[in-house]
């Protein structure tokens, strides 16, 4: 019974046999090539609003192969995203819709207390670990965060029902 699961106790590498990240990058397979990044936040809000439909930009996202889902990146939410100036997300917040078409490991999670589940993706690129969490609300996906990792700290992260990894 999923609902009574307890899907943040299942790790990537303990509990699914995945490699670690290290060896993963060791291997050099499956690492995606750096995808350009956004030199200003302004180039990143152009981006956005170019893309933007009454304030929310749509992507397609795969959770299981040949099947893909529409998810909102709100306004507010990529605003907020954004405004990190330390952690600079909106360098590479263009991402997104490659990190959600072709993520290397999504698990489900059980994100808030209030039961709603989420998406996580995780994507290994030569420059960058990007992870980007889905939050789902009945027939809605909407994007709720997206930060970086290095190797170091990916493992924790790396956690949940896995449903998409090698």
């Amino acid at each position: 019974n999923l609902q009574t699961f307890r899907k943040s106790e299942l790790d990537a590498v303990k509990d699914y046999g995945l490699k670690e990240v290290k060896a993963i990058y060791a291997a050099g397979k499956n690492i995606a090539n750096p995808l350009t990044n956004f030199t200003t936040k302004e180039a990143a809000r152009n981006w956005f609003d170019a893309k933007a439909t009454n304030k929310v930009v749509q992507f397609n996202a795969k959770i299981v192969p040949n099947q893909s889902f529409k998810v909102n990146l709100t306004s507010k939410t990529f605003g907020e995203l954004i405004r990190d100036n330390a952690r600079k997300r909106w360098e590479w917040i263009g991402r997104i819709p490659n990190i959600l078409s072709g993520a290397n490991e999504i698990y489900l999670l059980d994100y808030f207390k209030n039961a709603a589940n989420a998406y996580r993706y995780i994507k290994y690129f030569q420059d960058r670990i990007l992870i980007v969490d889905v939050q789902v609300k009945g027939n809605d996906l909407t994007i709720i965060n997206a930060f970086e990792a290095n190797r170091d700290t990916v493992e924790k992260v790396r956690f949940g029902m896995l449903l998409k990894g090698k």
